[in-house]
């Protein structure tokens, strides 16, 4: 595989959007939003390097992290996602994966660890939530971004058939219906 600088770039692009909404995710607090916002305002390269048509949803959910009152949006985002769970964010709880939780979350763990990615102890979140699941793309991506940069194309057929077989087996798989 002949690798060129701007598929590593691409790369780094996908690392990027995956990490941004990875943290869209993540329970809103100042320190978050901030994070957010700092994310975004380093996001228009990446975004406009990709193939895909999302600029115009982009702009208008960056647009609304300046302006968002914290106050406001927390009780939201508990009733939703977390106390009545209108949009539950984990994979398990999705479809027939609630009866088979035990082999889902050893499937996710085995992919974080064949990779490396480990969670912080204060995470106080399942293996499978989708700030986590969207947070290894993310790793993923920047593996792949590595391994072109370095030539390593052993690493990048490995990294791209792991995040092939991620995105089918566990990601791709319950996000439409979240």
């Amino acid at each position: 595989m002949v690798t060129t600088k701007s598929e590593t770039e691409l790369a780094l692009a996908r690392a990027d959007v995956y990490r941004f909404l990875s943290m869209a995710f993540v329970y809103p607090d100042k320190d978050k939003l901030a994070t957010l916002h700092e994310l975004a305002s380093d996001m228009d390269s990446s975004i406009s390097l990709l193939p895909y048509d999302m600029k115009e949803e982009y702009l208008a959910f960056t647009s609304l992290i300046e302006t968002v009152d914290v106050t406001a949006l927390q009780p939201d985002f508990t009733e939703m996602f977390l106390t009545r769970m209108f949009c539950p964010s984990t994979e398990t709880t999705y479809g027939k994966n609630s009866f088979n939780q035990p082999n889902i979350l050893g499937d996710i763990s085995g992919f974080y660890k064949a990779f490396g990615f480990v969670m912080n102890d204060d995470a106080a979140v399942a293996f499978d939530h989708i700030t986590v699941e969207l947070e290894f793309m993310s790793f993923l991506e920047l593996k792949i971004a590595y391994a072109l940069d370095q030539a390593m194309e052993e690493n990048i057929d490995i990294c791209l058939s792991a995040e092939r077989r991620f995105l089918e087996q566990h990601i791709g798989k319950w996000t439409g219906v979240f």
